[in-house]
This record gives structure tokens, C-alpha cells and sequence, in this order.
């Protein structure tokens, strides 16, 4: 592979200090399978899949600043896959959790028929599922039933009024809209720019939104499961935001010269 822009001196002081946040909070994570309850260990489950879209943005960071677009689609999945698992671990009630990871089952037993269904052969899988789904709710106490997963808008809100926005220009790169050919081209017409533009503090926001999306999984698991982490996270957390002002501070200086 060709290197086209190789990482600045910022940006990769940014990930090693990411990275070494993420592996402390990734250590302090196991606890969560040590329950009977099934949502911490989907929740778990989930955190992991958080983890290794971070885990992507970061290589991504280290190997070659042109590749900031797959960078925002995977900060996107990121955002999205703690939003469920938030949504999942949010109620402080043990029995509602158990609700809400049912709903995710039965979204199993739905994927599993609709394969089936192309394929025309695998639906005892998705029946099987479903039963499973239907006894273990027949054996929960009595409690309001849980309908269906929020839209991922309606899952970020409660933690940000700013979320949908992020995940909204996430997007763009998902489904290559305006902002994300920006890379490529900028004005419009006549006075339009064309070629590689990328400049080292435009990784900032997906680091910054893929870390903050693990940290949340990560320490809202550690909550649900009564676990401390052991060690000095609001320190890591002020390297992390000096590392991120010194990477969007080049904007003002050499990038843009």
C-alpha cells in the first residue's frame, strides 16, 4: 500500500493516548459475565463490537491520513452499536433490561427468517429462536412489554442533544453524500477545487466520537455490574482533550498553509 499522507505528529500522539485509555477500559470490562442476568453480557457483547470500530479508526489514524472517510463510517457503526447497548443497560431495574434484550432477540429470530426466506431452506433456526424468545418471557415476572428498539436518533438523544447532528454527518460518509466528497472537492462550479485535500485535524472528530462511544459502554457496564476502574480516568480523559486541541489547533497553523 502506498502511503499518500502519513500521520502527523498530533494525530498520532492523539491515538496512542486513545489507545491507552481504551485498553484500561477494555481490562476493567470482564465482570460483566460474571451475572446471571442475560443484557450486561449482550450489553458486553455489544461493547466489544464498539470496541473494534474504534480499534478500526485508530489503524486507520496510524497508516495514512487520506483514509479519514472509512474512518467517519466506522466511528458511525461505533455510535450506533452504543447506542443500543446504552438503550439496553439504561434502566436501573434488572427485570426491564431482561425486556429489552428479549426485543433483541426477537430481531435475531427476524433476521434469521428473512435469510431464510431468500435462501428458502434455514427457517427451523429462526423458529427455534423465537421459542426460546417466547418461553423465557413466559417466565418473567408481570411488567410493561417492551415493543421494539428505538430508532438510533431516538437512542442518542438522552445523552446529547448535539448526537443525532454527529451521527448525521457520520452518515454522509456511509452513503457518500455532500460532506464526505469534500475530501475531493471544495466550492462548487466554476470556482470549484478538485484533488486530495484532507488535512490531519479532520480525524479528530472520529477518534474523539468512536473513543466517547466506547468509554460510554464501557462505563456504563462497569455501573450495571457495581465494578470501579482501579484507576484515574478523568487524568486519561485531560490527556486525551489536550491531545485533540493540539491535533485541531494545526487547522489555524501548518495545515492550512
Amino acid at each position: 500500500m502506498n502511503i499518500v499522507s502519513p500521520p502527523s505528529r498530533e494525530l498520532l500522539r492523539l491515538v496512542t493516548r486513545v489507545d491507552f485509555a481504551t485498553g484500561r477500559l477494555a481490562a476493567a470490562r470482564p465482570a460483566a459475565l460474571n451475572t446471571e442476568w442475560e443484557a450486561p453480557r449482550h450489553a458486553w457483547c455489544l461493547s466489544n463490537l464498539v470496541l473494534r470500530h474504534e480499534d478500526a479508526v485508530l489503524t486507520l489514524a496510524r497508516t495514512d491520513q487520506v483514509l479519514v472517510p472509512a474512518a467517519w463510517g466506522a466511528a458511525r457503526a461505533a455510535m450506533e452499536i452504543a447506542g443500543r447497548a446504552l438503550w439496553l443497560t439504561m434502566p436501573e431495574d434488572p427485570w426491564v433490561r431482561e425486556r429489552r434484550w428479549l426485543v433483541f432477540v426477537d430481531e435475531a429470530a427476524r433476521f434469521h427468517d428473512r435469510m431464510a426466506t431468500d435462501a428458502n431452506s434455514g427457517h427451523e433456526e429462526a423458529k427455534g429462536i423465537s421459542t426460546f424468545a417466547a418461553e423465557v418471557r413466559a417466565k418473567l415476572p408481570p411488567g410493561d412489554p417492551v415493543h421494539g428498539i428505538p430508532s438510533t436518533t431516538e437512542m442518542l438523544t438522552p445523552y446529547g442533544k448535539g448526537l443525532p447532528a454527529l451521527y448525521a454527518l457520520c452518515s454522509q460518509y456511509v452513503h457518500g453524500a455532500d460532506a464526505a466528497v469534500s475530501q475531493w472537492r471544495r466550492g462548487l462550479g466554476n470556482t470549484a477545487a478538485y484533488g486530495e485535500q484532507v488535512k490531519s485535524w479532520e480525524f479528530a472528530t472520529p477518534i474523539m466520537i468512536a473513543w466517547q462511544a466506547f468509554r460510554a459502554t464501557a462505563v456504563t457496564l462497569m455501573r450495571v455490574c457495581g465494578v470501579r476502574a482501579g484507576f484515574d480516568l478523568a487524568l486519561l480523559e485531560g490527556q486525551i482533550s489536550a491531545a485533540r486541541d493540539d491535533l485541531e489547533a494545526t487547522r489555524l497553523t501548518r495545515d492550512n498553509s
